[in-house]
């Protein structure tokens, strides 16, 4: 909200310099600046111990698109309290565990709001008078039932990702057809505008010959088959395992996200190419090694001890 005329006394606003601010409405009968104000609400992701996620329907909200539980900070309440009561009077669950996610700015509304998981132990929903339908749903159906790029699909998608996310293993794969490796350029962090080998981070629950084949599926659109454990990348913190592997089918497109590009580049060329990242070279080495035994290698990295083993 801005304001034109006090709230205190009625005086007519006008603008004056307030320090690193600029220019403000002020009042000068009270002798204080206005700053513009906005309610605070809390959105919530209540998840239960089976990983699933409750949405609701609430007509006056939206009758096509499910939403999140949600609800404005009354006075005097923590934005965890104000989460909780709301999950309790909305759908009848008591919070377990309350975990802050980030914040969204809503100004249409002229709203922020506060994104928290809220973790419960599964309940029978037990719905308030404001909503017309709920409903507990796996997490990629939750996120399949909120609008796209919604507050609320935001939050839902966030808290998927880092609830079956496994942040300290990560699988990649070596993929050479006809002479040519399947490289797809970086968008981000250290790789940035590099040609790399594609690969991620591996979901609980999945080996990680299943996670690089869900990784080059998602990223490059191609279909692969690991065949073979060709090197073991790691440091204190996490570790990366690499496989050599067979192409299957798909042609390689960009997914518009983590890379720009996906492109076959000739194997002896990937090897010389300055936009290669030394440690994606010495994976291809590994793939093309038909040595038996494991030994260290040593490769160019930004990050402090790391440590490969594999064929040379």
């Amino acid at each position: 909200m801005h304001f034109t005329y006090c709230p205190h006394c009625g005086e007519k606003l006008v603008q004056k310099e307030i320090g690193d601010e600029g220019k403000m409405p002020y009042c000068k009968n009270c002798e204080i600046p206005l700053w513009d104000s906005f309610t605070t609400c809390v959105i919530c992701a209540v998840v239960n111990e089976q990983k699933e996620i409750a949405l609701l329907r609430q007509n006056y909200v939206s009758a096509d698109s499910y939403v999140c539980v949600a609800g404005v900070m009354k006075m005097g309440e923590s934005a965890e309290k104000t989460a909780a009561r709301e999950v309790a009077e909305e759908i009848g669950q008591k919070a377990e565990k309350i975990t802050f996610v980030r914040s969204f700015p809503y100004e249409k509304k002229e709203m922020l709001m506060l994104g928290y998981k809220v973790e419960v132990k599964k309940e029978d929903l037990v719905l308030s008078g404001e909503v017309d339908q709920a409903q507990w749903f796996s997490m990629e159906e939750a996120r399949e039932k909120l609008r796209p790029g919604s507050i609320a699909w935001q939050l839902v998608d966030q808290v998927i990702n880092e609830t079956m996310t496994v942040w300290n293993q990560s699988a990649t794969a070596v993929v050479i057809k006809d002479q040519k490796v399947l490289l797809a350029r970086h968008t981000y962090g250290g790789g940035k505008g590099k040609l790399i080998v594609p690969g991620g981070y591996l979901e609980k629950g999945e080996s990680p010959e299943e996670a690089v084949r869900r990784e080059y599926r998602e990223e490059t659109g191609v279909e692969i088959k690991p065949e073979e454990l060709i090197g073991i990348r790691f440091n204190q913190r996490d570790w990366y395992s690499a496989f050599r592997a067979e192409y299957v089918a798909g042609d390689p497109r960009s997914d518009g996200d983590e890379n720009s590009e996906v492109v076959w580049v000739d194997v002896q060329e990937a090897m010389t190419r300055e936009d290669v990242p030394d440690l994606t070279k010495k994976l291809i080495a590994c793939a093309l090694s038909e040595k038996e035994g494991w030994e260290e290698i040593p490769f160019q990295s930004t990050t402090k001890n790391q440590h490969l083993y594999g064929r040379r």
